[in-house]
């Protein structure tokens, strides 16, 4: 079945070490605009944050953020989404507390932005310097505890929790399972805290619906556990060769290193159908 619609991870996916999208990659995605197949990036990053990489890439297509959390129809944000899976108030206060009690770096992601609160116990662990928060792109950093409550805890897309303690991030990986949640990881000091069968795969289904596209049509590529739901789902899953061992397990395809094109060679090869 051909493909109609490909949705792409950002980071260690179309992102290598460089921080660019190659030319290659780029003149993939042109080829298949010309062909009327949407690339959608799919991120665990804000709205803004896929949304300029996706500008800086070429691409004009709907939006999935906050690792499918959210999903806008365009580049411009101008919109309301057209899909959103938060966490209520009970759930958001309960993995607060929980983070909190355990002394990681933490972030809420709230519509477009991300909330930090900046404390000394533990907060702000070392790793926490090698995460996204260091850029401050779309981050709100605040000293007050109350103000966070008030901002960062409300119908949260998810929670993310920093820890350099591998024994701690496997019992908060836990306890947050055993609540029900969806955890997942981008990095492997990271967690990634979502509603009950959030992620990406459920956002993609979501969109797909709307554009009218099945499932079977659908090529995803990832590199990280937060990839594995959409893999899963998808006709033509794709994992890359830096990709973690479980994506490449459940991967119908595995493409080469996103530092040798791996995303754009299977572009070409699975939605344009040109040999390489």
């Amino acid at each position: 079945m051909a493909v109609r619609l490909i949705v792409s991870d950002i980071d260690g996916t179309l992102v290598g070490k460089s921080g660019k999208v190659s030319e290659r990659t780029k003149n993939a995605f042109r080829e298949c605009e010309k062909k009327n197949i949407p690339v959608v990036v799919a991120s665990g990053r804000t709205f803004f944050g896929a949304r300029n990489l996706a500008l800086e890439a070429g691409l004009n297509a709907p939006i999935i953020s906050a690792n499918g959390g959210r999903c806008d129809m365009d580049v411009t944000g101008e919109n309301a989404p057209v899909y959103e899976d938060t966490l209520d108030k009970d759930t958001s206060m309960a993995v607060y507390n929980r983070l909190k009690k355990a002394g990681c770096f933490m972030t809420s992601y709230v519509g477009k932005k991300i909330y930090v609160l900046n404390e000394t116990n533990g907060f702000g662990s070392t790793c926490a310097w090698k995460s996204e928060a260091v850029k401050g792109l779309d981050y709100v950093f605040m000293d007050d505890e109350e103000l966070f409550l008030k901002e960062g805890t409300i119908a949260p897309y998810k929670y993310e929790a920093y820890s350099d303690d591998k024994n701690l991030m496997d019992e908060l990986r836990n306890d947050f399972l055993k609540m029900g949640l969806s955890v997942s990881s981008a990095f492997p000091f990271n967690l990634e805290i979502m509603p009950a069968g959030g992620g990406k795969a459920k956002a993609i289904r979501a969109l797909s619906e709307k554009m009218g596209i099945t499932m079977d049509e659908v090529m995803t590529i990832g590199d990280g556990s937060n990839d594995l739901g959409m893999i899963e789902v998808s006709g033509v899953s794709v994992a890359m060769g830096n990709a973690v061992e479980a994506l490449k397990k459940a991967a119908k395809i595995i493409a080469p290193s996103v530092e040798d094109d791996g995303a754009a060679i299977m572009i070409e090869k699975y939605a344009l159908l040109e040999e390489n």
